[in-house]
């Protein structure tokens, strides 16, 4: 089973039993023909980029029946991870070794592929990523730069034809503001650090005003650095943002479905995605080693 869904059997009974307790809560009619622990692991599979036809085939049900555990189960699967990880985010810890001690968060936008959509060329351009070359949608996720490196936000898919930077600026102030925001204890911990705000880093994609109030390390071009000083700096805060790309490789090489161009509705794109990313931190937090 470990080698089939990157988990320990007791991690997937874990997500099962909580699942479980989620689909009960007013259930009614007949009871599923597939088990609450056997769907979770369908699902699991499912992400890993086992095709559906084919799975349906190895456990001999019919594609439509195991389709629709899958539906049945990927929102739950979503409430316990984000329970776990979104509802109390992990909070930075300065390495006082770092040149950098006080950036906390790496952010970047992903893409995902999702295949030319199947609508007019007019509506369909808009999902076309050019610095990429593929149909996407992308999401900004931003993880930790102390170890271990989780992923602490995931926000909503949008088209591969808008810049990075553009979603970045418009929503930057109301999705970190709080969380940069250092506590009381945070103040008192670390009094050499006086400024209220951690500080996000980011690649030289993202430079100009986006309108914060707290502080943004943004890496910069070569052509715009004078001297092996700058240089130096710049290649240093590249080591600290390099773990937001470590994040994604993880993420990429994990679940088969954020590889191959997403074939499911795109209603439930975000879901499906959100759950790669957050059993990524699962997989991160139970030591396992790709």
């Amino acid at each position: 089973m470990m080698r089939l869904t990157h988990f320990a059997p007791a991690f997937l009974c874990n997500l099962a039993y909580a699942v479980g307790n989620i689909l009960s809560v007013g259930r009614r009619g007949k009871k599923p023909s597939i088990s609450t622990l056997d769907t979770v692991f369908i699902y699991v599979l499912v992400e890993t980029g086992l095709d559906l036809t084919k799975l349906a085939a190895v456990i001999h049900r019919s594609e439509s029946v195991v389709k629709s555990a899958v539906d049945r189960v990927r929102g739950p699967i979503n409430v316990v991870l984000r329970r776990t990880w979104f509802e109390n985010r992990r909070r930075h810890v300065p390495d006082l070794g770092s040149s950098e001690p006080q950036v906390a968060i790496a952010t970047d936008a992903v893409p995902f592929a999702v295949g030319k959509p199947h609508v007019r060329f007019e509506e369909s351009k808009i999902y076309w990523d050019q610095h990429h070359g593929l149909y996407a949608l992308k999401k900004e996720v931003s993880v930790l730069c102390n170890p271990p490196h989780y992923c602490v936000f995931a926000f909503p898919g949008f088209v591969g034809s808008r810049h990075d930077f553009a979603e970045y600026s418009q929503n930057a102030e109301a999705r970190y503001a709080e969380y940069l925001k250092k506590t009381q204890a945070e103040i008192t911990a670390f009094p050499q650090f006086p400024s209220l705000y951690w500080l996000q880093i980011l690649d030289s994609g993202y430079m100009g005003d986006a309108h914060t109030n707290f502080g943004r390390v943004v890496l910069r071009k070569p052509s715009s650095m004078r001297d092996q000083q700058e240089r130096d700096c710049n290649a240093e805060r590249a080591r600290i943002r390099v773990v937001v790309e470590q994040f994604f490789g993880r993420l990429k090489k994990l679940w088969g479905i954020t590889v191959t161009p997403y074939r499911f509705d795109h209603t439930h794109f975000d879901v499906d995605v959100d759950n790669a990313i957050l059993l990524t931190n699962e997989h991160i937090a139970a030591g396992n080693h790709l």
